[in-house]
């Protein structure tokens, strides 16, 4: 009997000290930080630097006492540009932060000077512009571009968001469409990179039959008659297309 009270003692101090060094490890000083990015070879809006000077609140020391590890994840998180952040400490004390950043699906681009731009997020999110780097991806102007923000995106111009998705997604219409313009109705035109050509989408309803259509189009007609024989096509009518 006393042997197995021993042995139960032992089990709640163990538990106890166990809790103790993980609360220690939560909140505790570091010798620095170490900033791992898992998504540095396609984008480069932010820096080591950002980082470091993100946790330290703009101080260029990386030592701080009583350092808080959910609290540290929770404001890298918060930094627009972040989409996923994980902090942990390892064996010599240090910070390691991985870092997964945003990733931009267009770039909105107004004609008012007073509104720079931003960029659209996979996540539907707005991303400003970053004077580090400047993504390549399809540019969005027109008098509706100045009007899409998250709420949009999510509402009236949930089709246009899935629209840009689809063509995030597919080699040929990412590498074939350059820019896409909204105007205020909602309605799409995009121009192309080869044939140079202006499309004519309408609304972003029914986009995959529009864009399967004009897909046939370029197989049908383009081979045989060249992609620079029509300057516009349009794809807004029903079982037809529209060229000039």
């Amino acid at each position: 009997m006393k042997f197995g009270w021993i042995i139960k003692i032992a089990i709640v101090l163990a538990l106890v000290l166990a809790g103790t060094f993980l609360i220690n490890l939560q909140k505790a000083n570091y010798e620095k930080v170490i900033v791992k990015f898992l998504d540095k070879h396609e984008m480069d809006f932010i820096a080591e630097s950002d980082i470091v000077a993100l946790i330290n609140d703009g101080k260029d020391s990386v030592v701080q006492e009583n350092a808080n590890l959910r609290l540290i994840e929770q404001k890298i998180k918060n930094f627009q540009f972040i989409k996923d952040c994980q902090v942990s400490r390892d064996l010599q004390g240090n910070l390691i932060v991985e870092i997964t950043q945003n990733r931009p699906l267009g770039r909105l681009s107004f004609s008012q000077e007073a509104q720079k731009g931003g960029y659209i997020s996979e996540e539907g999110k707005i991303l400003p512009l970053s004077d580090r780097f400047t993504a390549r991806v399809v540019l969005i102007t027109g008098q509706g571009a100045s009007k899409i923000d998250e709420n949009y995106l999510k509402n009236d111009g949930k089709a246009f968001f899935e629209f840009l998705q689809f063509i995030d997604q597919d080699i040929f219409w990412q590498a074939q469409i350059s820019q896409i313009k909204l105007d205020k109705a909602g309605k799409i035109s995009f121009y192309t990179q080869i044939g140079e050509q202006e499309i004519i989408l309408g609304t972003a309803q029914d986009f995959k039959t529009k864009l399967d259509k004009l897909y046939t189009f370029y197989q049908s007609i383009s081979t045989v008659k060249g992609w620079k024989k029509y300057q516009t096509i349009n794809l807004q009518y029903d079982k037809q297309i529209v060229c000039r």
